[in-house]
């Protein structure tokens, strides 16, 4: 049985092309009999050339670094999903709550923003 075979129904994070963010989703074979992941949303996307993250509890990381690469659990309406993010800023060890980290999260869209000189 190939390592890929063993994965098929397995729960997973992936990047979705459509917008870069990140998607819980469950792996699966397509008619065709390619491996896909069929997103939570009901989008289905071939996983050749993406990274599957496996979802479980084990992969967290209790302490975050200056310049470490995250994932930013995001909510738009109903919409879970989750943004790349870099973080930049520790917690303070003298202000409470103390697990509050600065991190820039990546945001695909474009913005119109107003400048004067």
């Amino acid at each position: 049985k190939s390592s890929m075979n063993r994965s098929i129904g397995q729960r997973v994070m992936c990047r979705y092309d459509g917008d870069g963010y990140f998607y819980t989703g469950t792996i699966q074979k397509n008619q065709d009999g390619r491996t896909i992941v069929l997103f939570d949303m009901d989008i289905e996307q071939e996983t050749s050339g993406h990274t599957l993250l496996p979802i479980n509890n084990s992969n967290s990381q209790l302490s975050l670094f200056v310049h470490d690469y995250v994932l930013v659990r995001q909510i738009k309406e109903t919409e879970e999903y989750w943004a790349p993010g870099l973080v930049l800023c520790l917690p303070s060890l003298y202000v409470l709550p103390s697990n509050l980290y600065m991190i820039q999260i990546y945001d695909p869209s474009s913005k119109q923003v107003g400048i004067q000189r």
